[in-house]
Parts: C-alpha cells; structure tokens; sequence
C-alpha cells in the first residue's frame, strides 16, 4: 500500500491488485478501480466492492479497457 500526502492534507490511499495493472485508490472514503492515470470504475463504499468492479469480466470493462488503451496508442503517435 502507497499513502500520498497532498498540500491541503487530503490522503490518497493506493491498493494493488495483485497480478493486474489495476490499483483501487481511496480517496475521502471513496474507492475506485484505476488503471495508471485514468479512472475505470464508479464509487464504491468498499475497497472489496471496488476491486471485485476493477476485475470482473463485463462488456462495459472490456470496453472502457480498449477505450483507454488506444487513448494511451494515440498519445504516442508523434
């Protein structure tokens, strides 16, 4: 686990999933999935509700994925 400490004291807790490129950062009681910068999953109460969104296997993470992907191709193009 990573803690970030922001100017106005504001923590930012970070969870890896293990295995995964994905982290579930808390933030003001809030968890969600992320995936480097970007954000792939809605609020979640919990970290486990926020992991087990992160990792399930639907169209709409499937999508979400290849959407940020190419994002991530087309930000390299020159």
């Amino acid at each position: 686990m990573e803690t970030i400490t922001i100017e106005n004291e504001q923590l930012i807790k970070r969870y890896e999933i293990k295995d995964t490129p994905f982290v579930i950062v808390c933030l003001d009681d809030v968890y969600f999935g992320t995936m480097g910068q970007y954000k792939i999953t809605n609020d979640y109460a919990t970290k486990e509700e926020a992991e087990e969104a992160t990792t399930r296997l639907t169209w709409n993470n499937i999508t979400n994925l290849i959407i940020l992907l190419n994002e991530l191709l087309n930000k390299q193009k020159p």
